[in-house]
């Protein structure tokens, strides 16, 4: 892959700096052993739901995350445990904004209390000593994809159970659509796999995409969930000057620019500013990133994130070219980090 900086700033002097960058990004796939004796215990235990969504228990275990049951607020999915249950998997069909798990005894005193994270779309809550009963509810409407309950502490690996996003990033790739960091963007995933760098994407197909998405990089040693954002998906061949009929310009730069200043990536990647295969939405990124990274820094610009994180000032831009003669890695040689492996050949495999 080869890149274009389209940004310069007094703290990034050259484009040649973001070579420093490549042995900060690596990160070896790490993958804790496997517990003793694994066992999935979720048939063992009772599910309780609303009358009203009790038919759709089986949506619970279908591996199919885009079906899902949705609970309205004030609504609750409660679950009797198998004796040696330790830890319980849920897959939210969206990152909760406002859902609780709550850790019950025999008697239905709350032994643990858990606010889940509004950043996570799968989590593994460990129960606590005791724990006979589960309860999951929520201030506001929330649905879940799927939930199984496991005799272990910690997530099976088989599950892809990732962390949040941290702020300050050494890196961020901004895509259009889920799909695109594998397909235009394959052979600098292996340098993403770190938790001081970031993925984020403007669209999701669905929610089976993005469990796609996350079970890829997952692959590839990534611990470090991507950013999902909520726009609508399209693909189109409408050029810059039309795209806007489809998308809210001002939703859209805004989410740009909230972006930034939540997460204050020091470098972003995105797409090339003549489009993928003419591509509308990967034009409309490239041109809001630009605007964003302005934007962030500017006081005066969208005051709620403003106020949320400050501004922020992002110290170069790089940008997809399907040529040219200034590439910043090597991505036919060997990666220590993954037994000798290439980028070009660990993307392929992930793809």
């Amino acid at each position: 892959m080869r890149q274009r900086s389209v940004l310069r700033s007094k703290f990034l002097l050259r484009a040649s700096a973001f070579l420093l960058l490549a042995p900060l990004l690596f990160s070896a796939p790490t993958s804790a052993l496997a517990e003793e004796n694994e066992t999935d215990l979720t048939s063992a235990c009772t599910l309780t739901l609303p009358e009203r969504s009790a038919s759709f228990a089986a949506r619970l275990s279908d591996l199919r995350y885009n079906s899902r049951i949705s609970f309205k607020a004030g609504e609750a999915l409660e679950l009797t445990l198998a004796s040696g249950a330790k830890g319980v998997y849920v897959a939210w069909y969206t990152a909760p904004e406002s859902a609780l798990v709550e850790a019950l005894d025999a008697s239905g005193n709350v032994l643990s209390s858990t606010e889940a994270s509004a950043d996570l779309l799968n989590d593994y809550y460990t129960l606590p000593e005791g724990c006979a009963r589960l309860r999951i509810s929520g201030q506001k409407a929330f649905a879940i994809s799927e939930l199984s309950v496991y005799n272990t502490q910690s997530a099976p690996e088989q599950l892809h159970v990732m962390t949040a996003q941290q702020s300050n990033p050494k890196v961020m790739l901004i895509a259009a659509h889920t799909g695109d960091e594998a397909y235009y963007f394959g052979s600098l995933l292996p340098f993403l796999t770190g938790g001081d760098a970031a993925i984020a994407f403007l669209s999701s197909e669905s929610r089976q995409m993005q469990q796609q998405t996350i079970e890829g990089l997952y692959s590839l040693g990534c611990r470090t969930q991507p950013i999902f954002g909520n726009l609508p998906y399209y693909r189109t061949t409408l050029g810059i000057d039309r795209i806007y009929g489809l998308f809210d310009k001002v939703t859209v730069s805004d989410w740009f620019i909230r972006l930034i200043r939540r997460y204050q990536p020091e470098t972003i990647i995105t797409h090339s500013a003549e489009g993928e295969d003419g591509d509308g939405v990967h034009l409309m990124t490239a041109a809001q990133t630009l605007q964003a990274v302005t934007n962030a820094a500017d006081a005066r610009k969208e005051y709620v994130s403003e106020r949320a994180y400050g501004v922020w000032q992002v110290q170069a831009v790089y940008q997809h070219l399907s040529s040219g003669d200034a590439p910043l890695y090597d991505t036919a040689s060997p990666i220590s980090a993954f037994g000798g492996a290439s980028a070009v050949s660990l993307a392929q495999a992930c793809f």
